[in-house]
């Protein structure tokens, strides 16, 4: 037997609720080596964020029905099961830049942003 290297492809919880934009943020994801799970409202993304192993990242609309991005990011940086978790906020809202989150990624910049995310779930000494 070889050695076994630990090496997970990230696992990724979109929390979009336009099927098309989630679909293509899915698509870039998993072109890029991650797993994708995506949630189109926010109570399902915290009962998947809470059911699946723990993801590695979240990227978050703010605008979701049932339950908006911002009481999300409330929730849960107040429970300690996920208050670890990194999220990104993928949105055009006019207050996405002023969320408390990891990082902020435009919709209308969205490849650019995700260079970013791909380089915080990267190891750091993986050569882009």
């Amino acid at each position: 037997m070889g050695s076994r290297v630990s090496i997970h492809s990230p696992l990724v919880l979109v929390v979009e609720d336009q099927p098309e934009a989630a679909e293509l943020i899915a698509s870039i994801l998993q072109r890029e080596g991650c797993e994708v799970v995506i949630a189109h409202d926010g109570e399902r993304a915290l009962e998947l964020a809470r059911e699946l192993p723990r993801p590695d990242l979240v990227l978050l609309d703010l605008e979701l029905p049932v339950m908006d991005g911002r009481a999300i990011l409330e929730t849960m940086r107040s429970d300690p099961s996920l208050s670890g978790i990194p999220v990104v906020v993928v949105s055009e809202a006019p207050d996405a830049t002023t969320v408390r989150a990891t990082d902020n990624v435009r919709k209308t910049r969205l490849l650019e942003g995700l260079e970013r995310v791909f380089a915080r779930l990267r190891p750091s000494n993986t050569a882009a």
